[in-house]
């Protein structure tokens, strides 16, 4: 017989919901048991002490309470044993096992608490979360309005039942939910923050931070909230606000595994990767067995091109969860690296296999069936990765409207149960519609990540809908947008890169960025200079130099007026030794515009017509530069120079002691003037 009648076990019910709902604040890690409807349970065994003796029931609880799952188990067991009618052993037994990942015999002993009391709201949140966590979405559904009937005034109940609907893809019926959780407890924590980890999943960043705001508002401590304002805040593109946040979380509660996954999945983005993989490791000693963090481990150190070091983790994170499939696609892609294409695509597919939409494992195919010679798989695989539409790592990269985001997820799912040109142009029309959405939102929020999503939708409109114009002009104008993203990123990081020069990761992005440019199609003067420049940069290689020569000539075939890359070239040759053709580039700049000249190029100049044995050369071309620019010091101490070059050093010292005491000279020119002409002079004597 049940211990308690259902009157008592009712009003104990509402009471246990008030702490739920967080009239008593969860204290430290109880946040997430509390999440689970953990609490609830805990206090329900803890509180309601009969027939086996209190300390008993108090022992299980507080076993089950600090994260002991095994040992909760065992103690449940034995209540089970004596009291196999008392609903209070199977709720118990079944949260241990729940936690201890057995599901199947989780949700069996749930479904025997439900059979002995079927007005365990408690029993019935639980056992939904449990077939949540076995992936039967469709099973929680049921249950959690079943708990909400019960007791109609639980906002955690509301909550949970939201996250539901937001996972089958039910955005609506979620906010619905999350709204009615707010308004049922106004004060319930946990609330705000679910709601922004959903907003932030949609792409509404400000109502997420918001809504952690909220939550910190009503307790400061809240770890979850600052992650959840952290992850809102770098999705905004505002580092600094995010990392604040992410470090604030890490003071607050540093053996929270989340904080520093989460940190490093920024960090990475920020593409600082050797704080990515601080962070990650960081992940893993806390929570080692841990499969994600292993592979977006494995994804830093690929994107670094240590691939032993990637493949390493992502191996390590499919022995920890062998279904899970983007592991698999992180394989793909190390093997995609080194060449080997073969075991690409049996991991890709492995990906695929394993989920059916995940495009990104379609695109690592696609490129790896190219790559053996396979073009009609590549390009099927090509196509229904633009089909499946681009999948940012953490939400949605932008922000459109929920109303957008049920459409496309109807839209998609309509297509999946029939290729009809009716789905096909009603997932091309939303896909259109979510493209421009993107492409009207603030400038400012346009980073390039923001726009590589718009821009895989509205290529995905237009593989659905090919005779769109306007999907080609969306195309064209999202993909000029995103080249001159590229473009200014390239431009940032070689400007850091000239103020750091050890920093050769900095440059090796910036060449990506450039290349990413020019593939979009924007081969204009200044992309082909800024590859060009980007390539002459890399100290000690040959290579590097021979890359740069090309896209340099290929800016002044279209821009002959484009002096800094005219000058860039000169300097090419000059590395190389190639002496004529460096003095052809730097004379045709200087002849054109002598302003441009100033002492170091002219230094170098001298060097090549004297390297040259074009002394004569380079005096005539003085010559002229003087006459156009008789105030220039510069051109005269250079003139002065190649004659002395030629063994006429009385003509040299004369206009060396000219330069010295005109008193027109700049004082640089004019003091290395003093130095030169002592110099001659006592070589002289």
């Amino acid at each position: 017989m049940n211990v308690l009648d259902g009157q008592h076990q009712t009003g104990m019910k509402v009471a246990l919901t008030q702490v739920l709902q967080g009239r008593i604040a969860p204290q430290g890690n109880l946040y997430s048991v509390m999440r689970r409807g953990g609490a609830a349970l805990c206090v329900l065994l803890a509180l309601s002490g009969f027939a086996a003796g209190a300390d008993e029931w108090e022992q299980a609880a507080e076993l089950l309470k600090s994260g002991q799952s095994r040992q909760a188990e065992e103690a449940y067991s034995k209540l089970v044993e004596k009291l196999p009618d008392d609903v209070r052993g199977y709720l118990g037994r079944g949260r241990a096992l729940w936690r201890l990942k057995r599901l199947d015999a989780a949700i069996a002993d749930f479904d025997v608490a439900i059979a002995l009391d079927p007005k365990s709201a408690d029993a019935y949140n639980v056992r939904a979360l449990a077939n949540e966590d076995k992936g039967e979405k469709a099973r929680c559904i049921p249950d959690f309005d079943r708990a909400i009937e019960l007791v109609p005034k639980s906002a955690v109940f509301r909550t949970n039942r939201a996250d539901a609907f937001f996972k089958l893809g039910q955005a609506d019926k979620a906010l619905e939910d999350f709204n009615k959780a707010i308004e049922l407890d106004p004060k319930l924590v946990y609330a705000y923050n679910s709601r922004a980890s959903f907003l932030t999943s949609l792409g509404h960043y400000d109502r997420a931070i918001a809504d952690a705001d909220k939550a910190l508002s009503i307790n400061s401590r809240d770890t979850t909230a600052y992650i959840n304002r952290a992850t809102a805040y770098g999705n905004k593109g505002e580092d600094d606000k995010s990392m604040l946040d992410f470090n604030k979380a890490a003071e607050l509660d540093p053996s929270n595994a989340k904080v520093f996954s989460n940190r490093g999945y920024f960090q990475s983005r920020q593409r600082k990767y050797d704080l990515a993989l601080a962070d990650y490791s960081k992940a893993i000693e806390l929570a080692p067995k841990v499969a994600q963090n292993y592979s977006n481990r494995g994804a830093v150190w690929l994107k670094k091109g240590n691939y032993p070091k990637a493949m390493e983790d992502v191996d390590a994170a499919i022995a920890l969860s062998p279904n899970y499939s983007r592991a698999f696609r992180s394989r793909a892609a190390v093997w995609l690296a080194q060449g080997k294409y073969e075991n690409a695509i049996v991991d890709s597919s492995k990906a695929i296999e394993l989920k059916r939409d995940e495009s990104g494992a379609f695109r690592l195919r696609s490129e790896a069936r190219s790559a053996m010679g396979d073009s009609k798989g590549a390009q099927d695989d090509a196509c229904l990765a633009l089909v499946l539409g681009p999948q940012p790592g953490s939400g949605r990269l932008a922000a459109v409207s929920p109303e957008i985001m049920a459409r496309e997820q109807e839209s998609l799912n309509a297509l999946r149960k029939s290729d009809t040109p009716e789905s096909r142009l009603r997932l091309a029309a939303v896909r259109r519609d979510h493209a421009s959405a993107i492409l009207n939102i603030s400038p400012q929020a346009q980073s390039s990540e923001v726009l590589e999503e718009a821009l895989a939708y509205a290529r995905s409109a237009a593989l659905l809908e090919p005779g769109n114009a306007g999907n080609g002009a969306l195309v064209g104008t999202l993909s000029k947008k995103l080249a001159a993203a590229y473009f200014k990123q390239a431009t940032d990081l070689l400007a850091h890169y000239d103020r750091e020069p050890g920093d050769t990761t900095a440059l090796e992005l910036a060449l990506g960025d450039a290349k990413k440019a020019i593939i979009l199609g924007a081969s204009s003067a200044p992309n082909l200079y800024l590859l060009g420049t980007i390539y002459s940069r890399f100290p000690d290689d040959p290579l590097a130099s021979a890359l740069a020569e090309s896209p340099l000539q290929m800016s002044l075939k279209i821009d002959p007026g484009n002096i800094p890359c005219r000058l860039a070239l000169a300097r090419l040759f000059l590395q190389r030794g190639a002496y004529p053709p460096a003095l052809d580039a730097m004379e045709e700049c200087f002849g054109k515009d002598p302003q441009q000249l100033d002492r170091s190029l002219a230094a170098d100049m001298c060097r090549a017509y004297v390297s040259a044995n074009q002394s004569p050369r380079g005096e005539q071309f003085f010559q002229r530069v003087v006459k156009a620019r008789p105030e220039s010091s510069t051109a005269r101490l250079a003139l002065a120079l190649l004659i002395h070059a030629q063994g006429r050093n009385d003509e040299a010292l004369r206009q060396l002691a000219a330069l010295t005491g005109d008193g027109k000279s700049s004082a640089e020119d004019a003091e290395f003037s003093k130095k030169l002409l002592k110099s001659w002079q006592e070589k002289k004597r």
